[in-house]
């Protein structure tokens, strides 16, 4: 759903990154930025504000992921390998600890229903690394929703918890389960039929 204006804040951003932070700092970023968001959600139970901490560290971190490889590009700098491996481990180790933290930070929410949001979740992003290993095409977007739209929906909700306290969060717990594990079977019913598609093809062949 955003893509077009991604595309084009990640060519404003390049343009405007310092001399002195190269594309590897860029990729490391998300390690000490996962250790703050980690940070937010222990303290966030005794003081509201550092939900809103927490979703300028999302911000921060959504940034020098979009710009990272750009910036290696431009510069001639990029290692391809090294950073497709780092990057998008570190994608899921940075929005693994952010739903952690809402654990943390969200104590009313009953554990099982924590564990299962961060199951299903966890395991989409594995689904789509697993297709493209299958098909050779990357589609880490899937009915408008990707990584960009899941760092939105964590600022909106952090914004939220702090406005409003952590009590609805806890009333819509079951229902975003219930939807996020829809969204998954959908999610690996398309997957898995391309995966097959390939396959039937070279049967005909």
């Amino acid at each position: 759903m955003l893509s077009g204006g991604e595309t084009r804040l990640k060519l404003w951003l390049a343009d405007r990154v310092p001399g002195w932070l190269g594309t590897r700092q860029l990729t490391l970023a998300s390690v000490p930025l996962s250790g703050a968001l980690l940070a937010c959600g222990f303290m966030a139970p005794s003081r509201r504000g550092w939900w809103l901490v927490a979703a300028a560290v999302i911000v921060a971190q959504y940034l020098t992921d979009l710009v990272d490889g750009e910036v290696g590009r431009r510069r001639r700098s990029g290692l391809v390998h090294w950073g497709f491996y780092a990057d998008h481990l570190l994608d899921f180790v940075f929005l693994s600890i952010g739903l952690a933290a809402y654990c943390l930070g969200v104590p009313t929410v009953p554990l099982p229903l924590s564990i299962g949001f961060m199951l299903i979740v966890q395991t989409m992003i594995v689904s789509s690394f697993l297709e493209f290993g299958a098909t050779g095409v990357a589609r880490y977007k899937r009915f408008g929703v990707g990584p960009t739209e899941l760092r939105l929906s964590m600022v909106l909700v952090n914004v939220a918890l702090f406005l409003f306290g952590a009590d609805w969060l806890a009333l819509a717990a079951p229902y975003l389960v219930v939807s996020f594990g829809l969204l998954l079977v959908a999610w690996v019913v398309k997957g898995q039929r391309l995966a097959r598609r390939i396959d039937e093809v070279g049967w005909d062949d």
